[in-house]
Formats: C-alpha cells, sequence, structure tokens
C-alpha cells in the first residue's frame, strides 16, 4: 500500500518563481540528496487542500528552491493555467492552479529570468502546496 509522504502542509501559499529559478540555477538536479528519492520511485502528486491529482513522476524535471519545490515538464489535465500571463521583472509566468478547489500550487515559467533556461516553459510546484504517494 502507497503511503504519503510526511510534511505536506495544507497551504495556498506558492513559492515565487524566481527563488526557484534562482535555486535552480544554483545547482538543483533531478538527483539532488535533499529529494533524491522523488526521482528513482514512480510517485502521484496530489493537490495538499482537496487530494486531486496534479501530476507524476513520469513528467519529473528537477528539483527547485533548495529543495521546496518540484519542476515538471508536463502539464496534467487537472490542473490549470491562470488568465493571462503575468510580467514580473525578468519572467514571464502563469499560476498552477487545482483544477478542483482552485488552490494555486505553483508557477508555470514561461520566461524564466535570464540564466535559468533549465526552467523554460516548466511547471514549478511548491512542495508545501501538494502531497505525494510512491505506487
Amino acid at each position: 500500500m502507497a503511503t504519503r509522504a510526511p510534511g505536506t502542509a495544507k497551504s495556498a501559499a506558492h513559492a515565487p518563481a524566481a527563488a526557484a529559478a534562482a535555486a535552480a540555477a544554483q545547482g538543483s538536479s533531478p538527483h539532488s540528496p535533499e529529494l533524491a528519492m522523488l526521482a528513482d520511485v514512480p510517485l502521484i502528486f496530489q493537490c495538499s487542500n482537496c487530494l486531486t491529482i496534479v501530476g507524476d513522476s513520469s513528467a519529473w524535471w528537477t528539483v527547485v528552491q533548495e529543495g521546496k519545490g518540484i519542476a515538471l515538464f508536463a502539464k496534467h489535465d487537472n490542473v490549470r493555467l491562470s488568465g493571462e500571463p503575468l510580467n514580473q521583472s525578468d519572467l514571464i509566468l502563469q499560476d498552477i492552479i487545482c483544477g478542483k478547489c482552485e488552490t494555486p500550487l505553483g508557477e508555470y515559467l514561461i520566461e524564466p529570468p535570464k540564466g535559468n533556461e533549465i526552467l523554460r516553459e516548466k511547471y514549478c510546484y511548491a512542495l508545501d502546496t501538494i502531497t505525494w504517494y510512491a505506487l
């Protein structure tokens, strides 16, 4: 039987994309020691508010924001992006929102800050907005 990961708070807050991008530039990778287990086993990601499935590790990209977030390369059908893209300083993003309960889960980076191309067109989820379990 699958178990839910510890430390998954029910929070609607999400980390700023600039911080996530900066962490990625500092060398976070899918094999980061803090979350190495996430890259090695099949996982299902759920909204921490309503438990709707919002992604899985088949779309795994990298760990972001010093282990406080993950980036996926594909959007799950159960999430939607906010309306118009937001321009914030040197980046363009859209919020990732749970399609069932409308909880903000993270950001889709259309145009990451310069030097952080690894996160271009990636779906960055804050770990405090999702839960997960292993298959």
